[in-house]
């Protein structure tokens, strides 16, 4: 069935994944989302298209809107049992909230079953949403996630300095902006990303601080759609406290992994304006090597074409000959 075999591990609502263009509950476990007494308070005059039964097998999604009124809805549903539709979906504002009864005051927004699409209103935009979803009467189902006014979005920052996010569905949004601050409140631009396609597949997006702050950073990625409108993702919280750069060499990202030709190395050094970069085999021989330029106690990235080397397992070393310190990572090469 599709989409389950990269069904996400998200059977706990306090690690939801961000809702994207594929879902499915396999791997749910039991039990695992327990409002009010169901089915009775989900009954078909709260639901949406038919009636909630029991939850055998519940996974969590989470959702950030762009507007204050959206509709979200599951569509092209497969189930294990051969039947389509079978499956029922809820939208709280908290995880908390699911645990309480089904109402407005508790944060609940409503619930549907089968492809009924569900209207959301009241929305604060850039808030995060939760979503439930189970099979009826324990089915595993597979689906699409259909919305408007809510873009399927996933924001991780990698490290203090690298920052990567990745859409599906970009619809009309125009540019992303991945801003940065210190208190939370009063944002900055760190830099200002265009959108690739807007094609439905999910688009992969890469940039860095670089100039990151001493101490904690707020960031933020605010989004802007083709007709100016403006939402934003959660806040991320990154601490470099205590964080000593003199005398030390530190690589913050090594990627992509396994990589099959281009291999990038994001680092910084306290000191070193000359490294050398060497990769090793699995019996310890020096496949390739390379001298690089490097700006002390700022981040730095280093793209290597490695299309070269066979397949395999290797281990990168960065040196600072002048302060004899050393960074050590193992990538593999597909």
């Amino acid at each position: 069935m599709k989409g389950y075999a990269s069904a996400p591990a998200n059977d706990n609502c306090a690690t939801a994944t961000p809702a994207s263009q594929n879902g499915c509950n396999l791997g749910g476990l039991p039990n695992s989302f327990s409002p009010s007494a169901p089915p009775s308070n989900f009954n078909s005059t709260l639901c949406v298209g038919g009636t909630w039964f029991s939850n055998e097998n519940t996974v969590f999604y989470s959702f950030t809107p762009t507007a204050t009124s959206a509709t979200l809805e599951i569509d092209n549903i497969t189930c294990n049992n051969g039947e389509s539709g079978q499956a029922q979906f809820g939208v709280w504002r908290t995880c908390a909230a699911m645990n309480l009864a089904p109402t407005a005051a508790n944060g609940f927004l409503g619930c549907a079953v089968g492809t009924s699409p569900l209207s959301l209103v009241g929305l604060t935009i850039g808030q995060t949403y939760f979503i439930a979803v189970d099979g009826q009467a324990g089915d595993i189902c597979a689906w699409n996630f259909s919305t408007s006014g809510i873009v399927l979005l996933d924001l991780e920052l990698l490290d203090f300095n690298a920052i990567d996010w990745s859409t599906v569905k970009d619809y009309s949004i125009e540019s992303f902006t991945v801003e940065r601050s210190t208190d939370a409140i009063t944002f900055q631009t760190v830099t200002t990303s265009s959108i690739t396609v807007n094609s439905g597949s999910i688009s992969n997006y890469s940039t860095q601080d670089l100039n990151p702050l001493p101490n904690v950073s707020y960031y933020r990625l605010k989004h802007m759609d083709t007709n100016g409108l403006e939402s934003y993702s959660t806040v991320k919280t990154v601490s470099r406290e205590n964080f000593e750069l003199k005398g030390k060499l530190f690589i913050h990202n090594i990627y992509p992994q396994p990589f099959s030709s281009i291999l990038n190395i994001d680092f910084e050094s306290g000191d070193a304006e000359k490294l050398s970069i060497k990769i090793v085999n699995n019996l310890g021989q020096l496949v390739f090597q390379k001298t690089s330029l490097a700006q002390a106690s700022q981040f730095n990235r280093i793209t290597l074409d490695l299309e070269s080397l066979d397949a395999g397992f290797y281990t990168v070393i960065l040196e600072d000959k002048i302060t004899k310190t050393s960074a050590v990572e193992r990538v593999v090469k597909r």
